[in-house]
């Protein structure tokens, strides 16, 4: 049995923000990041939703089909907060001076990365638009 026939729209755009990602300098990898988040926290909600509906008396579904379906939705949900995880970090790299940098020790990525249109070590603009919250 194959996937839902849209299911091919979603791979396509998913393969469309992984490219743009891996092409991209940090604020690319940083709305890739914010992407992951929506589409998990929207594909938990579709899972516990359909968990729900199918356990719902006179629908015949036992635990056994539902319960798998619900415990998936709580990983998607982790995956989602690990995203955001990431996020932040992405976030912050992007907000810290030079020398914050230095004096941290943390692994930073190349210089290129993190340059977009000449903004290094301060808080570019706000051009980032978070899919969840549209």
């Amino acid at each position: 049995m194959t996937a839902a026939p849209f299911a091919e729209s979603v791979i396509d755009g998913i393969n469309s923000i992984a490219a743009h990602a891996r092409t991209g300098n940090i604020l690319a990898k940083r709305r890739a990041m914010l992407a992951l988040i929506a589409i998990c926290q929207r594909a938990a909600d579709m899972a516990l939703s359909l968990s729900r509906a199918l356990a719902e008396p006179g629908q015949h579904y036992g635990p056994e089909v539902t319960e798998p379906i619900a415990k998936g939705a709580m990983h998607l949900r982790a995956a989602s907060l690990a995203f955001a995880e990431a996020d932040t970090s992405l976030a912050t790299l992007l907000r810290a001076s030079l020398a914050e940098t230095m004096e941290s020790g943390r692994q930073v990525p190349h210089h290129d990365e993190l340059r977009e249109r000449g903004y290094v070590g301060t808080a570019p603009p706000n051009t980032f638009v978070d899919p969840v919250r549209r």
